[in-house]
């Protein structure tokens, strides 16, 4: 159950980190 709602999380950051950027937070693709 915890690993899944990590899981979760980490997803969730990772699509978020795509399309804006964590330290400016501006529009962007970052990988």
């Amino acid at each position: 159950m915890l690993k899944k709602t990590g899981i979760a999380l980490f997803a969730a950051t990772f699509l978020a980190g795509c399309t804006t950027d964590p330290y400016t937070g501006e529009q962007k693709m970052s990988n």
